[in-house]
């Protein structure tokens, strides 16, 4: 399968659609908003938890580089 770009425009346009549908419909669910505004707050939290962990690792690496350069 090729994937051109008008194919990729249109896969978005029709997630886009998905995900309105999905939108309008679970807010007939009672407590629908409660629970994914909850949901937001912890992905947030685990993003902003990611990036941490990310910066954690660069300067452990750095450390590591600085010192196995220093002691060769």
């Amino acid at each position: 399968m090729i994937l051109t770009k008008e194919f990729m425009q249109k896969a978005l346009v029709r997630i886009d659609e998905l995900q309105n549908e999905v939108i309008v419909k679970s807010k007939t669910i009672n407590g629908a908003d409660e629970y994914v505004q909850a949901k937001m707050k912890l992905f947030q939290e685990n993003e902003k938890a990611r990036k941490q962990l990310r910066n954690i690792q660069v300067q452990e690496q750095i450390l590591t580089d600085n010192f196995l350069s220093t002691h060769k």
